[in-house]
């Protein structure tokens, strides 16, 4: 009786913990859904809200402007925002 019990007692934690990983699975995937469906409606919204396109200035920024021809290292950071600004215009617009 006692090894009845320990062998149901088994089987039901394996099936449960089976069904929480499918339903985390399940949650997860549409989070990760709604997440995503929430950047394609935001990120367009935030571009038209915007008085100027973002200035991206980071370590890799380097990488970002040989795209569009532009010089690197730039002059100055006066440079850095009007070109950035100027170059990728189009590309803010085309999101919007």
């Amino acid at each position: 009786m006692l090894v009845l019990v320990l062998v149901l007692g088994l089987v039901l934690v394996l099936v449960l913990g089976l069904v929480l990983v499918l339903v985390l699975g399940l949650v997860l995937e549409l989070v990760l859904e709604l997440e995503l469906e929430l950047e394609l409606v935001l990120v367009p919204v935030l571009v038209r809200l915007s008085p100027s396109p973002p200035i991206f200035i980071s370590p890799t920024a380097h990488s970002h402007f040989p795209r569009h021809g532009l010089p690197w290292p730039l002059p100055d950071a006066g440079h850095h925002r009007i070109a950035h600004r100027a170059a990728c215009a189009d590309e803010y617009r085309a999101l919007a």
